[in-house]
C-alpha cells in the first residue's frame, strides 16, 4: 500500500484523536505539518 506518516492511518478502521509529539529542537512541531494534519483530521472527522 505504500502509505506512510499521516496517510498510514488510511489503513485504520477508525481513529478519532491524533497526537503529534514535538520532533524539532525546542519542542516545536513544523507549522506545515500542523496544517496538513488538521486538514486530514477534519476530513476523517477526528481531533
Amino acid at each position: 500500500d505504500g502509505k506512510t506518516g499521516l496517510y498510514a492511518l488510511e489503513n485504520a478502521d477508525l481513529f478519532n484523536l491524533l497526537v503529534i509529539p514535538p520532533y524539532l529542537a525546542g519542542g516545536n512541531v513544523d507549522a506545515g505539518l500542523i496544517g496538513e494534519a488538521a486538514a486530514y483530521c477534519e476530513a476523517r472527522r477526528a481531533f
